[in-house]
């Protein structure tokens, strides 16, 4: 018996010097129970930028709450939402920043680029132009932006069936600058979890480096 615990044969008087002596094996001092703290959840900042009317704050909102507001009026400046989830079996407190779309207020947001884990550029499958500005959004990420941080495209809208931007169109945009894509409608919830899932696994990835 003792061969096999301590890999050599000894006598029953060292063997209890292994473990403390004789039938004492010891109170509960010498054995102390280390107390786990609960561990915080991880804060992760995300931006949501694109063109006025391609339906970022309908994104956010369908995201936070699950539901779907036919009356959303568009952002002026920006707008805070608190996400609690879980993703990879880690709880996750998600900072959410909606920014204004339009052109002349677009200066505003700049600051809020600078300290966000990630951001999603949202454009309108039904509108070429939102999808063409999607470069000056980009240009704006790597002029504003930390340099890892996370960018994932959407094309919102998929549910309207007066489609322009095809699929293939802007997937193979995405590819060319290493982006995830994701085609969503916060009308109909389709893709909405899963796009933000993987933008919150990517930046748990770069938080464990």
């Amino acid at each position: 018996m003792f061969k096999k615990l301590f890999g050599q044969s000894k006598s029953e008087d060292d063997a209890s010097e292994l473990v403390g002596g004789g039938d004492n094996f010891g109170t509960p001092e010498d054995f102390p129970v280390t107390e786990t703290k609960p561990r915080k959840d991880t804060i992760i900042k995300i931006l949501a930028i694109g063109d006025s009317g391609c339906g970022k704050t309908s994104i956010l909102d369908r995201y936070c709450t699950g539901k779907f507001k036919t009356n959303t009026a568009p952002t002026i400046g920006v707008d805070f939402l608190i996400k609690n989830t879980e993703v990879g079996g880690a709880k996750v407190k998600c900072h959410l920043i909606d920014s204004v779309g339009q052109q002349m207020f677009r200066s505003i947001t700049f600051a809020y680029y600078r300290g966000v884990h990630a951001v999603m550029i949202v454009f309108d499958v039904t509108s070429t132009d939102s999808f063409d500005n999607l470069r000056d959004w980009i240009s704006n990420v790597k002029q504003y932006a930390q340099e890892d941080v996370v960018v994932v495209v959407i094309g919102n809208k998929v549910d309207v069936p007066q489609r322009i931007v095809t699929t293939y169109e802007a997937s193979e945009f995405c590819k060319k600058h290493n982006f995830k894509y994701f085609e969503t409608s916060a009308k109909e919830g389709t893709n909405i979890d899963q796009a933000f899932n993987d933008a919150i696994s990517q930046v748990q990835n770069n938080l464990s480096f």
